[in-house]
């Protein structure tokens, strides 16, 4: 049996696309906008779970599934590049994290636990410790590109870890 664990999402970046476009904002609420974390697009995802399946381990493994790294910082970056307009990094402090997640729309259960999901993050405990990795390709850029064309910009600061 081969288990596969998905790093951080890079459609997760939806969530802030509304307050980039309407306030030039970027929410930070990892513990610093120049820590890099990997990010994977669900493409790679699906690409990398499929080769998986058809080609199976000879033993039980898990499989961390990354993709590139990205810093909040970089991610403003891009997203305001995409935007044609300068972003600002707002950093969210964690004892801010739940009230700022119900204020932009999530009820307080999914907030608690998403607050939960950066605390995790701030205290190192989401990393990859599989058996092995597996890396996606997928840029950033054209996640965004795909989101933008969507019309991605209404959704709710619900990341998918």
């Amino acid at each position: 049996m081969t288990a596969a664990r998905a790093c951080y999402f890079q459609e997760n970046i939806a969530a802030v696309i509304a307050p980039a476009k309407q306030q030039g904002l970027y929410p930070n609420f990892m513990p610093s906008a120049d820590s890099a974390i990997p990010m994977i697009a669900t493409p790679d995802v699906s690409r990398l779970v499929a080769g998986l399946l058809t080609a199976p381990a000879p033993r039980s493994e898990v499989v961390d599934l990354l993709g590139p790294a990205y810093s909040p910082r970089q991610l403003a970056e891009r997203l305001g590049a995409a935007l044609g307009r300068p972003l600002r990094i707002v950093d969210v402090p964690a004892a801010g994290h739940v009230a700022a997640l119900q204020q932009a729309g999530l009820p307080a259960q999914m907030a608690e636990a998403v607050a939960e999901l950066y605390a995790a993050f701030a205290a190192g405990l989401i990393v990859p410790h599989g058996d092995r990795s597996l890396a996606g390709t997928t840029t950033i850029d054209e996640v965004l590109a795909g989101l933008l064309a969507a019309g991605a910009g209404e959704r709710s600061l619900e990341p998918r870890a």
